[in-house]
């Protein structure tokens, strides 16, 4: 899963700025940022990204998602639960 694009879809409403700043946590630990200022895709507040998953995240646990607001950190949702990125298909050690 590392080295590759992942689309990151979601809908929001009521977000004034139409932006927002997207971070991975790792353990609650700010671990890299995807973007500070990804604009609304439409009216409709849908948002999409695509991601280069980075290598360095390969074989960990305990990564969450952050989505807030680009002018307000205060309004913000993190993911429910944590996210592990796998060793690539094939891999031996």
């Amino acid at each position: 899963m590392y080295d590759e694009r992942v689309k990151i879809s979601w809908t929001s409403s009521n977000l004034a700025s139409k932006s927002v700043a997207i971070k991975i946590f790792k353990d609650g630990n700010l671990f890299s940022t995807i973007g500070s200022k990804i604009s609304q895709s439409g009216e409709s507040g849908t948002f999409s990204n695509e991601w280069l998953v980075p290598a360095n995240m390969q074989g960990q646990v305990g990564f969450t998602v952050e989505i807030s607001d680009a002018l307000n950190a205060a309004i913000k949702d993190t993911s429910n639960s944590s996210f592990s990125v796998g060793d690539p298909e094939g891999a031996a050690y």
